[in-house]
């Protein structure tokens, strides 16, 4: 349950070995602070939002159904994984 699995986090964020864990992890930050950043081919700093656009598509509740129920078992898949492939498409294009 939930509950259980808060207690079982609380209990081993308390653990006398987090304030070695608490130490590292903010060394490791300090470190990350003081990197040079990654170089970049060129900075872009306008805004994207004038090279997007919107597009809504409504479907129908046959096309819907059809979608959840049907369409991922041609290709023996889920139906995340074809909106998941449906995403990539888009923004390969």
């Amino acid at each position: 349950s939930f509950q259980t699995w808060a207690r079982e986090l609380s209990s081993y964020a308390n653990r006398p070995e987090a304030a070695s864990d608490e130490v590292y992890w903010k060394q490791l930050e300090q470190v990350k602070a003081e990197a040079a950043p990654l170089p970049k081919d060129f900075a872009y700093e306008d805004s994207v939002n004038a090279d997007s656009e919107v597009l809504t598509v409504e479907w129908t509740e046959a096309e819907t159904e059809q979608l959840l129920k049907q369409a991922h078992r041609a290709y023996n898949t889920e139906v995340n994984d074809l909106l998941l492939t449906a995403l990539g498409l888009a923004v390969h294009n």
